[in-house]
């Protein structure tokens, strides 16, 4: 005989969560339509009608270590075809902004990145430390003769470390995130499966899937909805632009703190500023830069 198992729902977690967009989360009478009708939705564990059932009742432990909500490619499918508009798809990105929070601190930026009344403190505190930096070097005037960036803001003692100490925290954060999230998982129940199974597939051929897959044809999140084609387009654009203009970075990057290590001298060659209209890496960054705005 199975043991009783005591739930403790949260009704703090409940309100957050529709603070954090999910304020529709208790129209849901578990009709099961949004997890019918996505088309991403595994059936051997379908998702998003347990996660709204979780969510009403505050269950905070279960959702924060879902792995379903990243499977979510966010079509809004679902919340088109809810009768009662309880708008699942809103609720799974409640809950993915709430985890966001919760992976790695400081807690305060992910509140600032997952909500619009964040955007002052992340506009603000870049723009106090430059207008300090200007202070510091000209005292908020603007120099005499030929006017050139680095005479406002000298790269190698301002731009440069700050980019860089921002740079190492995002890495640092990033991989503590990824950490804390995959542990989390490891409390999933395995489902039961009658039948033939399915063999799964090894590190290596996960990995080759995701990037055919996800990143680079898009070819999921284009199945992803009734009419996802402009979505589509715009979300692959905004991708690549971004990895585009990183690689640009780092080629200028390497070239110029490379080519001050004694004996690489030969790398300023690679990302030497300014450069030529035909240089390859300044192609790149005009077609990231298309990219981008294309996108957007």
């Amino acid at each position: 005989m199975s043991s009783p198992v005591r739930i403790q729902p949260d009704p703090s977690f409940v309100r957050e969560l529709q603070a954090a967009g999910g304020e529709s989360v208790k129209k849901c009478y578990q009709c099961a339509t949004c997890s019918v009708a996505c088309p991403l939705s595994p059936s051997e564990n379908p998702y998003p009608r347990k996660e709204m059932v979780w969510a009403q009742w505050g269950l905070k432990d279960k959702l924060m270590n879902d792995i379903d909500v990243w499977l979510c490619h966010n079509c809004g499918t679902c919340s088109d075809l809810c009768p009662r508009g309880a708008k699942p798809a809103d609720t799974l990105a409640a809950i993915r902004n709430m985890t966001y929070r919760k992976l790695v601190g400081p807690a305060i930026i992910g509140e600032w990145m997952s909500s619009s009344k964040g955007l002052p403190y992340l506009i603000g505190i870049p723009a106090v430390i430059f207008l300090l930096i200007w202070a510091i070097t000209t005292g908020l005037s603007i120099p005499a003769g030929e006017i050139k960036f680095g005479k406002v803001y000298p790269g190698d003692y301002t731009i440069d470390p700050l980019f860089g100490a921002v740079f190492l925290f995002v890495c640092w954060s990033f991989y503590k995130g990824v950490t804390n999230m995959w542990k989390s998982f490891g409390a999933l129940p395995t489902t039961f499966v009658i039948g033939d199974k399915t063999p799964k597939p090894n590190l290596v051929q996960a990995v080759i899937t995701v990037l055919r897959d996800e990143i680079v044809t898009h070819r999921r999140f284009n199945e992803c909805g009734k009419d996802n084609t402009e979505r589509f387009k715009g979300h692959w654009a905004i991708l690549f632009a971004f990895v585009a203009l990183g690689v640009v970075t780092s080629i200028v990057a390497v070239s110029h703190w490379g080519s001050k290590v004694p004996g690489f001298g030969w790398l300023h060659v690679l990302g030497d500023t300014p450069m030529p209209l035909y240089s390859p890496v300044k192609l790149l960054a005009v077609a990231g830069t298309v990219a981008g705005f294309y996108g957007l």
